[in-house]
C-alpha cells in the first residue's frame, strides 16, 4: 500500500491496536459512529445535474443524440473539455471540429457519455475531503495524502476499461450488457473507498495499512474498524446521489459469489464488473487496497458464464486501453510502457509485501509454539491438589518461563466487593508478598485497564494503592495488567513488567495458555472453598431446621386462627348475653353482695370476649395498610399514648428518652401496626420497673441500610427460661392477674407482616433491649419508574 504519512508504527501494530480500540467499544457506541459516518457520506458533494443526467441517459434505451450536445452545451467547461478530447483523439481533424455536435458525431455517442461522466466524476471524487466524523482528522489542503489516491482512481478506471472490454468481446452472451453502461460500473464499483476516504481519511490510511500488513481483504478490516465496508457506504452514496438500481447492486455486490445473489436482472452485468475487478488485481494495475489473496480468473469465468478464451485476448490490451483511455481524458500522459511498469512495479511491492507478512507469521508462529510448549509444561507439572497460593506460584513460573524474568503478581478477587489476593513472587515460583488488600479505589479501573494494558499517568489511585500492597517498585507505571478470567464475577489479572508483542497478545495460542492459568487459578478457589463446605452445610442445616420450624409454626396460626374465628363466631353471642344480662340484673338488685356477684360474671363475661378477640386478631391479623410515614413523629406520637394510658391506670409513667440517630427519610409501613409493637414494647419495659430512663433508639444501619429501633430498659430483666418463650402465646411468668400473655406473640407476628423480626436481650437484674429489624422500608417504585431506570 502507499502511504505519503510516515507516523505509523512498524508491523502495523498502530492499526493492529486500532482493531482492539474500535472493535472493543460497546455495542450503540459502535452503531452511533456508524450512523454519523454513514449521515457525513450524505453530506459529501453531489452529481451535478448534468453528470445525473449523462447517468440516466446511459442506462436508457432511448437516448437522444441531441440531449447530450443540449447538455454539454449547457456547460462551458465540459464543452471545453470535450473538444480538447476530440483534438487529442483525432488524426487530423481535431482542429476542424468545433462544435459539440459534430464532436459527439465523431466519437461516437457512447464515448462521449462514458468520457464525460470520467471527467465529471474524477474531479468530484478526487476532491478534497471533510472533517473527521471524531472531528480529530481532516483531509483538508493542508493535510498529506493518506492513501493513494491516484492509484485508486487508476483501479477503477482500470475496471472500468476492462469491463468495456468484456462486454465487447464476450457477445452475444453478454448481448444484455452494454459495453457503456459496464465501463460507468466498473468506474463506480468502489465509490465507497473515495467515500470513506473523503470522511474519515486518516482512519481509512489505518484500515488500509492493517488490510496490506495482515495481507486480508479490506472489506474485512473495514467492517471491524469502522463497522460498515465499502460496499455499504458506496450503496449509501449512491442513493444519495440517485444513481440507477443496476448501479447501485453493481456497487453493493460485486465481488460476492454468484450463489449468494438474490434474483437480479443485471446479475451478468455484476459479474463482468467481479472479473474486470479480479483481472485489475491480477494486472496489478492501480491501487484497490484488497490484499486478500488474487482471485481464480478462470473459475469466475466459469461461476458467471463467460468464455476463457476473450478474457485471455482482453488481458492483451487492457494496459493499451486504460493508457490511451488516460491520455484521451486529459487526466495523465500515460504511455503503454509506463502503465507496463507500473505494473511490474506494484507487483514488486505486493510480493514484499507477502514476504514481509510471512516473516511476520513465522515469526509469530514461533511464539505460538512456545506459548503452546507452556500450556503443555504446566499441565506436566501440575499437582493433583492445588491450593490457590500453590496455583499462585504455578502461573508465575509459567509466565516466567514464557515472557522472561521480570515482576509478576497476581491478582484475585474471590467474588464481589471481597478484598483482593495480591501474590508476588520471584521467577522461580518463591512468594515474596502476599496480602488481602481492600479493593482498589474505583475498582472497575481493573476492568478497562484490562482494555489499554498500560498503566497510564492518570491512574494515580491505581499507583499508589499496587505500590502500597506490593511493598517498593522500581517503575509501576511499566506495569500491565492480563487478565486471566473473563467476567466480573471473579476477575483475575497477571501483573507484569514484561513488553509482548500484540500479535501474540490476540493469538489463539496465548489465548489458550490464558485459559489454562485461570482454569488453574478457578480449580484452586473451588478446592479451597471445598474446605469450607462443611461449615457452609451445617450453616445450610441450621437454616433449614429454622425454616422448618417457622413453617409448622406458620401451620400452628393457621389453625389457630381458624379455631379463634370458629370460638369468636360461636361464643360472642352467648357472652354477649350473659354479660347483658348480668349488667340488667346487678342494676335491680339491692343487696351489694349479690349485686357484685352479678358484676363479676358481668366482667368474667367481658374478659373471655377480649381473650378471643386478642386470640383471633394474633392468628389472623389484617394486613398491613402501608403508607409514607415519619418515624420521629410515629415514635414520639407512641411515647405520648403510652405516658397518658399509664398516668389513667397508675397516676405515673417513668420517663423515656427518644433518640434518632443520623436522617431517616419516610417509611413505608402500616403506622397502626407498628405503633401497636412498639406500644407492646414500651409497656412491657415500664412493667419492668426500670431503675433510670426507658430508652427508644432509631437508625438506618450502615453496612445493610435496614431500618432499627431499639427499645431499652435497666429493669429487672428476664429469666432464661422467659426469654427462650418470650413469644409464645399465652406464656408469662407475671403472678395471678397477669395478662393474656399474647403481646409480645402478637408483636411478632406484626412485625412479620413487615418482612421484619424481633430480638430480645436480657439479663436479670440488668434489664432487656429489644430491636426491630425491618429490611423493606423503603417506598416501592412503580413498575414504570423502574422499567425506565433499567433501561
Amino acid at each position: 500500500m502507499r502511504v505519503t504519512q510516515p507516523e505509523t508504527r512498524q508491523d502495523g501494530q498502530q492499526g493492529d491496536a486500532a482493531i482492539s480500540k474500535i472493535a472493543s467499544r460497546p455495542d450503540p457506541v459502535r452503531l452511533q459512529r456508524v450512523e454519523l459516518i454513514l449521515q457525513q457520506i450524505e453530506s459529501l458533494p453531489t452529481l451535478s445535474p448534468i453528470a445525473q443526467r449523462l447517468l440516466r441517459l446511459s442506462s436508457s434505451e432511448n437516448a437522444d443524440i441531441r440531449e447530450i450536445v443540449a447538455l454539454v452545451e449547457a456547460d462551458a467547461a465540459l464543452t471545453g473539455r470535450l473538444l480538447a478530447m476530440c483534438r487529442r483523439v483525432s488524426t487530423g481533424l481535431g482542429d476542424s471540429i468545433t462544435t459539440v455536435e459534430r464532436a459527439v458525431v465523431m466519437l461516437g455517442f457512447e464515448a462521449v457519455r462514458s468520457a464525460l461522466l470520467s471527467v465529471h466524476l474524477h474531479d468530484l471524487l478526487s476532491g478534497k475531503g471533510i472533517d473527521e466524523v471524531d472531528g480529530a482528522e481532516s483531509a483538508g489542503a493542508g493535510s498529506a495524502s493518506t492513501i493513494d489516491r491516484r492509484g485508486l482512481w487508476r483501479h477503477s478506471l482500470a475496471v472500468a476499461c476492462a469491463a468495456e472490454l468484456i462486454a465487447e468481446h464476450a457477445r452475444p452472451k453478454l448481448a444484455t450488457v452494454k459495453p457503456d453502461e459496464a465501463f460507468v460500473c466498473g468506474l463506480l464499483h468502489d465509490l465507497g473507498k473515495h467515500a470513506l476516504d473523503a470522511v474519515i481519511p486518516k482512519t481509512y490510511a489505518c484500515v488500509a495499512q492493517i488490510a496490506d500488513h495482515r495481507q486480508v481483504g479490506i472489506a474485512e478490516v473495514e467492517r471491524s474498524v469502522i463497522g460498515v465496508d465499502h460496499h455499504g457506504a458506496g450503496k449509501r452514496l449512491g442513493e444519495h446521489w440517485g444513481l440507477p438500481h443496476a448501479l447501485l447492486d453493481v456497487i453493493w455486490l460485486h465481488g460476492q459469489s454468484r450463489e449468494l445473489l438474490p434474483e437480479l436482472q443485471h446479475w451478468r452485468l455484476i459479474g463482468v464488473v467481479s472479473i474486470a475487478d479480479a483481472m485489475a488485481r491480477q494486472l496489478h494495475l492501480g491501487w484497490s487496497g484488497n490484499c486478500a489473496p488474487l482471485p481464480d480468473v478462470e473459475k469466475l469465468c466459469a461461476e458467471w458464464e463467460i468464455d476463457p478464451g476473450a478474457i485471455e485476448r482482453i488481458q492483451q490490451q487492457l494496459h493499451e486501453r486504460v493508457a490511451a483511455r488516460t491520455r484521451d481524458l486529459g487526466l495523465d500522459e500515460l504511455q503503454d510502457a509506463d502503465l507496463a511498469i507500473e505494473s511490474v512495479l506494484e507487483a514488486n511491492r505486493r510480493l514484499g509485501s507477502l514476504n514481509t507478512a510471512l516473516q511476520e507469521r513465522s515469526r509469530l508462529a514461533a511464539q505460538q509454539a512456545r506459548a503452546l510448549e507452556a500450556v503443555v509444561a504446566f499441565h506436566t507439572g501440575k499437582s493433583e491438589a492445588r491450593t490457590l497460593v500453590r496455583a499462585f506460584m504455578d502461573v508465575t513460573r509459567s509466565a516466567a518461563g514464557l515472557f522472561g524474568d521480570g515482576f509478576y503478581a497476581i491478582a484475585y478477587q474471590q467474588r464481589p466487593g471481597a478484598a483482593w489476593h495480591l501474590c508476588n513472587c520471584e521467577a522461580s515460583g518463591r512468594v515474596l508478598r502476599h496480602v488481602m488488600a481492600d479493593p482498589v479505589p474505583g475498582a472497575e479501573d481493573l476492568a478497562i485497564l484490562a482494555e489499554n494494558p498500560q498503566l497510564g499517568a492518570a491512574n494515580v489511585d491505581l499507583f499508589n494503592w499496587l505500590a502500597e500492597q506490593l511493598g517498593d517498585l522500581n517503575d509501576v507505571r511499566r506495569l500491565r495488567l492480563m487478565p486471566l478470567i473473563a467476567g466480573a464475577d471473579r476477575p483475575a489479572f497477571l501483573i507484569h513488567d514484561r513488553e509482548i508483542d500484540s500479535a501474540l497478545v490476540r493469538g489463539p495460542a496465548l489465548e489458550a495458555v490464558r485459559a489454562t492459568w485461570a482454569s488453574a487459578i478457578a480449580a484452586a478457589a473451588q478446592h479451597d472453598g471445598a474446605r469450607r463446605l462443611g461449615e457452609q452445610l451445617a450453616d445450610a442445616n441450621r437454616r433449614l431446621v429454622d425454616a422448618q420450624g417457622k413453617l409448622t409454626e406458620a401451620r400452628s396460626m393457621a389453625r389457630l386462627g381458624e379455631l379463634a374465628s370458629g370460638a369468636a363466631h360461636e361464643m360472642n353471642n352467648p357472652l354477649t348475653v350473659i354479660r347483658g344480662r348480668s349488667q340488667l340484673l346487678a342494676g335491680r338488685l339491692s343487696d351489694a353482695d349479690l349485686k357484685r356477684a352479678a358484676s363479676s360474671i358481668s366482667d368474667a363475661a367481658e374478659k373471655l370476649s377480649d381473650l378471643i378477640s386478642s386470640l383471633h386478631l394474633f392468628a389472623s391479623p389484617p394486613k398491613p395498610v402501608y403508607r409514607s410515614t415519619d418515624i420521629p413523629d410515629l415514635l414520639s406520637r407512641v411515647i405520648r399514648d403510652m405516658k397518658l394510658s399509664l398516668a389513667e391506670r397508675t397516676g405515673a409513667a417513668p420517663p423515656v428518652r427518644l433518640v434518632v440517630q443520623g436522617p431517616i427519610p419516610p417509611v413505608w409501613v402500616d403506622p397502626d401496626q407498628l405503633g401497636a409493637v412498639l406500644t407492646e414494647l414500651l409497656k412491657n419495659a415500664c412493667e419492668a420497673r426500670p431503675h433510670g430512663l426507658i430508652e427508644l433508639r432509631a437508625h438506618i444501619e450502615d453496612e445493610d441500610g435496614r431500618l432499627v429501633i431499639v427499645v431499652k430498659d435497666d429493669g429487672c430483666g428476664m429469666s432464661q427460661h422467659a426469654l427462650q418463650h418470650a413469644f409464645d402465646p399465652f406464656f408469662s411468668e407475671k403472678p395471678a392477674g397477669r395478662q393474656t400473655g399474647l403481646g409480645l406473640a402478637r408483636a411478632r407476628r406484626l412485625v412479620d407482616l413487615h418482612g421484619g423480626r424481633i430480638e430480645l436481650e436480657s439479663e436479670r437484674g440488668r434489664g432487656t433491649t429489644a430491636r426491630i429489624l425491618i429490611d423493606q422500608w423503603r417506598e416501592p417504585q412503580p413498575v414504570e419508574h423502574t422499567e425506565k431506570q433499567a433501561a
